[in-house]
Protein backbone atom coordinates (compact mmCIF):
# COMPACT_ATOMS: atom_id res chain seq x y z
CA UNK A 1 0.00 0.00 0.00
CA UNK A 2 2.76 2.72 0.49
CA UNK A 3 4.17 1.74 -2.87
CA UNK A 4 1.54 2.40 -4.29
CA UNK A 5 0.65 5.53 -2.92
CA UNK A 6 3.92 6.32 -3.53
CA UNK A 7 4.01 5.48 -7.11
CA UNK A 8 0.76 7.54 -7.70
CA UNK A 9 2.58 10.67 -5.54
CA UNK A 10 5.29 10.33 -8.37
CA UNK A 11 3.72 9.87 -11.27
CA UNK A 12 0.92 12.60 -10.42
CA UNK A 13 3.27 15.23 -9.96
CA UNK A 14 5.28 15.26 -12.87
CA UNK A 15 1.61 16.43 -14.42
CA UNK A 16 0.87 19.39 -12.21
CA UNK A 17 4.35 20.43 -12.46
CA UNK A 18 4.21 20.64 -16.91
CA UNK A 19 0.55 22.34 -16.66
CA UNK A 20 2.23 24.99 -13.75
CA UNK A 21 5.02 25.67 -16.26
CA UNK A 22 3.54 25.69 -19.32
CA UNK A 23 2.39 28.95 -21.01
CA UNK A 24 -0.71 27.69 -23.06
CA UNK A 25 -3.17 29.51 -21.01
CA UNK A 26 -6.24 27.62 -22.53
CA UNK A 27 -7.30 26.05 -19.34
CA UNK A 28 -6.66 29.10 -17.14
CA UNK A 29 -9.43 30.40 -15.55
CA UNK A 30 -11.19 33.22 -16.55
CA UNK A 31 -13.09 35.39 -14.36
CA UNK A 32 -14.69 39.38 -14.36
CA UNK A 33 -11.32 41.37 -13.10
CA UNK A 34 -11.29 44.75 -13.04
CA UNK A 35 -8.10 46.03 -14.85
CA UNK A 36 -6.43 46.78 -11.67
CA UNK A 37 -6.66 43.14 -10.66
CA UNK A 38 -4.83 42.10 -14.26
CA UNK A 39 -1.73 39.92 -13.79
CA UNK A 40 0.70 37.81 -16.19
CA UNK A 41 -2.04 34.77 -15.49
CA UNK A 42 -5.14 37.05 -17.51
CA UNK A 43 -2.34 37.86 -20.10
CA UNK A 44 -2.00 33.94 -20.40
CA UNK A 45 -5.41 33.45 -20.12
CA UNK A 46 -6.38 35.43 -23.14
CA UNK A 47 -3.16 34.81 -25.29
CA UNK A 48 -1.07 38.31 -25.14
CA UNK A 49 2.80 37.87 -25.50
CA UNK A 50 5.08 40.86 -24.90
CA UNK A 51 8.14 41.69 -27.17
CA UNK A 52 10.95 43.64 -26.03
CA UNK A 53 12.25 45.77 -28.02
CA UNK A 54 15.20 48.69 -28.26
CA UNK A 55 13.61 51.52 -28.85
CA UNK A 56 15.35 52.27 -32.67
CA UNK A 57 13.07 49.12 -33.63
CA UNK A 58 10.41 50.26 -31.44
CA UNK A 59 9.87 53.57 -32.36
CA UNK A 60 11.27 53.35 -35.85
CA UNK A 61 12.86 57.02 -36.08
CA UNK A 62 15.77 58.50 -34.69
CA UNK A 63 15.74 60.95 -31.74
CA UNK A 64 14.16 64.93 -32.67
CA UNK A 65 15.35 67.93 -31.52
CA UNK A 66 14.20 68.97 -28.24
CA UNK A 67 15.18 72.46 -28.76
CA UNK A 68 11.79 74.23 -28.83
CA UNK A 69 11.79 73.49 -25.06
CA UNK A 70 12.69 75.74 -22.37
CA UNK A 71 16.83 74.89 -21.63
CA UNK A 72 15.82 75.02 -17.99
CA UNK A 73 13.48 71.84 -18.04
CA UNK A 74 17.30 70.12 -18.04
CA UNK A 75 18.02 71.87 -14.88
CA UNK A 76 19.74 69.94 -11.71
CA UNK A 77 19.01 73.20 -9.51
CA UNK A 78 16.59 72.77 -6.97
CA UNK A 79 13.51 74.34 -7.72
CA UNK A 80 13.13 75.44 -4.51
CA UNK A 81 16.03 78.18 -5.03
CA UNK A 82 15.62 79.02 -8.75
CA UNK A 83 14.22 82.22 -8.98
CA UNK A 84 15.31 82.22 -12.62
CA UNK A 85 12.47 79.72 -13.98
CA UNK A 86 9.50 80.11 -16.23
CA UNK A 87 6.00 79.19 -14.40
CA UNK A 88 5.59 76.04 -16.11
CA UNK A 89 9.39 75.10 -15.61
CA UNK A 90 9.28 75.66 -12.37
CA UNK A 91 5.95 73.61 -12.00
CA UNK A 92 7.92 70.86 -13.91
CA UNK A 93 10.81 70.34 -12.32
CA UNK A 94 8.83 70.87 -8.62
CA UNK A 95 6.77 67.51 -10.09
CA UNK A 96 10.23 66.20 -11.03
CA UNK A 97 11.87 66.60 -7.48
CA UNK A 98 8.78 64.85 -6.06
CA UNK A 99 8.01 62.21 -8.15
CA UNK A 100 12.29 61.36 -7.80
CA UNK A 101 12.03 61.14 -3.81
CA UNK A 102 8.13 59.80 -3.84
CA UNK A 103 7.90 57.81 -0.58
CA UNK A 104 5.45 54.64 -0.22
CA UNK A 105 2.19 55.90 0.00
CA UNK A 106 3.19 59.47 -2.15
CA UNK A 107 3.01 57.70 -5.62
CA UNK A 108 0.62 60.16 -6.87
CA UNK A 109 3.62 62.35 -7.29
CA UNK A 110 4.17 60.05 -10.36
CA UNK A 111 0.82 60.45 -11.56
CA UNK A 112 0.90 64.32 -10.77
CA UNK A 113 4.74 64.20 -12.95
CA UNK A 114 3.66 62.14 -15.92
CA UNK A 115 0.10 64.42 -16.33
CA UNK A 116 2.71 67.93 -16.37
CA UNK A 117 4.65 65.95 -18.64
CA UNK A 118 2.18 65.09 -21.51
CA UNK A 119 1.22 68.98 -21.13
CA UNK A 120 4.74 70.21 -20.98
CA UNK A 121 5.52 68.02 -24.07
CA UNK A 122 2.21 69.11 -26.37
CA UNK A 123 0.38 66.19 -25.76
CA UNK A 124 -2.61 68.47 -25.46
CA UNK A 125 -2.90 69.95 -28.38
CA UNK A 126 -6.64 71.77 -28.92
CA UNK A 127 -9.20 68.88 -29.43
CA UNK A 128 -7.44 66.84 -26.38
CA UNK A 129 -6.90 67.24 -22.57
CA UNK A 130 -4.75 65.37 -20.19
CA UNK A 131 -6.99 63.59 -17.22
CA UNK A 132 -6.07 62.44 -14.49
CA UNK A 133 -7.55 58.79 -12.14
CA UNK A 134 -9.60 58.47 -15.87
CA UNK A 135 -12.22 55.74 -15.34
CA UNK A 136 -12.49 53.11 -18.69
CA UNK A 137 -15.35 50.37 -18.48
CA UNK A 138 -13.81 47.34 -19.47
CA UNK A 139 -16.43 44.35 -20.68
CA UNK A 140 -14.88 41.36 -18.86
CA UNK A 141 -16.35 37.96 -18.76
CA UNK A 142 -20.21 39.58 -19.81
CA UNK A 143 -19.59 41.89 -16.92
CA UNK A 144 -18.74 45.57 -16.62
CA UNK A 145 -15.73 46.24 -14.38
CA UNK A 146 -13.32 49.48 -14.45
CA UNK A 147 -9.78 49.85 -15.69
CA UNK A 148 -8.75 52.85 -13.58
CA UNK A 149 -6.03 54.98 -16.00
CA UNK A 150 -3.55 57.01 -13.57
CA UNK A 151 -3.31 59.70 -16.70
CA UNK A 152 -4.86 59.57 -19.73
CA UNK A 153 -4.94 61.59 -22.89
CA UNK A 154 -8.35 61.82 -24.33
CA UNK A 155 -10.39 63.56 -27.35
CA UNK A 156 -12.82 66.34 -26.28
CA UNK A 157 -15.38 63.54 -27.95
CA UNK A 158 -13.76 61.37 -24.42
CA UNK A 159 -12.36 58.97 -27.19
CA UNK A 160 -8.92 57.34 -25.14
CA UNK A 161 -5.81 58.13 -27.12
CA UNK A 162 -2.53 57.51 -24.41
CA UNK A 163 -2.85 55.62 -21.27
CA UNK A 164 -0.14 55.86 -18.26
CA UNK A 165 -0.31 53.61 -15.72
CA UNK A 166 2.25 54.04 -12.46
CA UNK A 167 4.60 50.69 -11.49
CA UNK A 168 3.13 49.96 -7.99
CA UNK A 169 4.89 46.90 -7.56
CA UNK A 170 6.87 47.95 -4.21
CA UNK A 171 3.45 48.47 -2.30
CA UNK A 172 1.17 45.83 -4.40
CA UNK A 173 1.63 42.30 -6.23
CA UNK A 174 0.13 43.45 -9.07
CA UNK A 175 1.63 44.12 -12.71
CA UNK A 176 1.60 47.40 -14.31
CA UNK A 177 2.41 45.98 -17.61
CA UNK A 178 -0.51 43.71 -17.10
CA UNK A 179 -3.09 46.68 -16.12
CA UNK A 180 -2.16 48.70 -18.43
CA UNK A 181 -3.09 46.17 -21.96
CA UNK A 182 -6.29 45.40 -19.63
CA UNK A 183 -6.67 49.49 -19.96
CA UNK A 184 -5.98 49.53 -23.33
CA UNK A 185 -8.52 47.03 -24.34
CA UNK A 186 -11.01 48.90 -22.38
CA UNK A 187 -10.31 51.92 -24.54
CA UNK A 188 -10.64 49.86 -27.64
CA UNK A 189 -14.29 49.09 -26.29
CA UNK A 190 -14.75 52.46 -25.17
CA UNK A 191 -13.93 54.52 -28.33
CA UNK A 192 -15.82 51.80 -30.22
CA UNK A 193 -18.52 52.59 -28.14
CA UNK A 194 -18.26 56.29 -28.77
CA UNK A 195 -17.68 55.97 -32.54
CA UNK A 196 -21.60 54.19 -32.57
CA UNK A 197 -22.64 57.19 -30.62
CA UNK A 198 -21.70 59.55 -33.12
CA UNK A 199 -22.63 56.78 -35.95
CA UNK A 200 -19.39 55.90 -36.78
CA UNK A 201 -18.51 52.57 -37.98
CA UNK A 202 -16.21 50.33 -35.40
CA UNK A 203 -13.33 49.80 -35.85
CA UNK A 204 -12.10 46.19 -36.35
CA UNK A 205 -8.21 47.36 -34.54
CA UNK A 206 -6.75 49.78 -32.78
CA UNK A 207 -3.13 50.18 -31.62
CA UNK A 208 -3.18 51.98 -28.41
CA UNK A 209 -0.17 53.65 -27.19
CA UNK A 210 0.70 52.94 -23.50
CA UNK A 211 3.15 54.16 -20.77
CA UNK A 212 4.28 52.32 -17.67
CA UNK A 213 6.11 54.74 -15.16
CA UNK A 214 8.35 53.61 -12.25
CA UNK A 215 9.51 56.79 -10.34
CA UNK A 216 10.23 59.38 -13.19
CA UNK A 217 11.55 56.05 -15.43
CA UNK A 218 9.09 55.49 -18.42
CA UNK A 219 8.53 52.11 -20.62
CA UNK A 220 6.43 52.78 -23.76
CA UNK A 221 3.85 49.78 -25.17
CA UNK A 222 2.22 49.68 -28.45
CA UNK A 223 -0.80 47.25 -27.61
CA UNK A 224 -2.32 46.31 -30.42
CA UNK A 225 -6.53 45.55 -29.42
CA UNK A 226 -8.49 43.87 -32.13
CA UNK A 227 -12.61 42.42 -32.14
CA UNK A 228 -11.37 39.20 -31.46
CA UNK A 229 -9.32 39.91 -28.47
CA UNK A 230 -12.04 42.37 -27.21
CA UNK A 231 -14.92 39.51 -27.51
CA UNK A 232 -12.49 36.93 -26.03
CA UNK A 233 -12.16 39.05 -23.49
CA UNK A 234 -15.78 39.44 -23.09
CA UNK A 235 -16.89 36.04 -23.60
CA UNK A 236 -14.24 34.50 -21.28
CA UNK A 237 -12.92 32.63 -24.30
CA UNK A 238 -8.95 32.04 -25.18
CA UNK A 239 -8.62 33.58 -28.73
CA UNK A 240 -6.57 31.66 -30.84
CA UNK A 241 -4.79 34.61 -32.37
CA UNK A 242 -1.94 35.67 -30.11
CA UNK A 243 -1.73 39.43 -29.57
CA UNK A 244 1.70 40.21 -29.36
CA UNK A 245 2.07 43.73 -27.46
CA UNK A 246 5.59 45.55 -27.99
CA UNK A 247 7.50 47.58 -25.37
CA UNK A 248 10.82 49.77 -25.01
CA UNK A 249 12.21 50.03 -21.47
CA UNK A 250 14.47 53.40 -21.49
CA UNK A 251 17.22 54.64 -18.68
CA UNK A 252 18.33 51.56 -16.94
CA UNK A 253 19.58 51.83 -13.57
CA UNK A 254 17.85 53.37 -10.36
CA UNK A 255 14.65 53.38 -10.49
CA UNK A 256 13.76 57.59 -10.04
CA UNK A 257 16.45 57.94 -12.62
CA UNK A 258 16.43 61.15 -14.73
CA UNK A 259 17.46 63.93 -12.11
CA UNK A 260 19.94 61.38 -10.21
CA UNK A 261 21.58 60.24 -13.40
CA UNK A 262 22.06 63.91 -14.45
CA UNK A 263 23.76 64.96 -10.70
CA UNK A 264 26.17 62.01 -10.75
CA UNK A 265 27.06 62.17 -13.98
CA UNK A 266 25.66 59.16 -15.78
CA UNK A 267 25.23 59.57 -19.86
CA UNK A 268 21.51 58.47 -19.65
CA UNK A 269 20.00 61.99 -18.63
CA UNK A 270 16.88 64.39 -19.28
CA UNK A 271 17.76 65.32 -22.56
CA UNK A 272 17.84 61.91 -24.09
CA UNK A 273 14.34 61.15 -22.27
CA UNK A 274 12.92 64.24 -22.99
CA UNK A 275 13.83 63.06 -27.21
CA UNK A 276 12.43 60.08 -26.59
CA UNK A 277 8.75 61.25 -24.85
CA UNK A 278 9.19 63.68 -27.77
CA UNK A 279 9.96 60.98 -30.81
CA UNK A 280 6.81 58.32 -28.63
CA UNK A 281 4.67 62.17 -29.13
CA UNK A 282 4.92 62.60 -32.49
CA UNK A 283 5.44 58.77 -33.32
CA UNK A 284 2.47 57.45 -36.24
CA UNK A 285 1.24 55.34 -33.54
CA UNK A 286 -0.21 58.34 -31.41
CA UNK A 287 -0.87 60.51 -34.53
CA UNK A 288 -3.02 57.88 -35.77
CA UNK A 289 -4.70 57.31 -32.68
CA UNK A 290 -5.87 61.42 -32.92
CA UNK A 291 -7.14 60.60 -36.47
CA UNK A 292 -9.62 57.48 -35.24
CA UNK A 293 -11.05 59.98 -33.01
Amino acid sequence: MLNLNFNVFVLIIPCILDSAMSPDGRNFIRSAKSGSDWTENELLAYNIKVSRQESQQFFGRELGSIDHLDPNLLSTVKPSIATHLAKETYRFLTYLDLASHANVGQESATDDFGKNLLEIMGYDEPGTIVRSRYHIPLTISGETKAAKADVCLVHTHSMVLLIIQEDKTNTSLQSPEAQVIAEAIGAFQYNNRIRCDHHLIPLEAMSIPCITMVGTRPCFYKVPVTQELSSAVISAQYPEQPTIVTCCALAAGQSRAWKCQIIVGLPYGNTTLFANWHRFCGSNLLLDSKERS
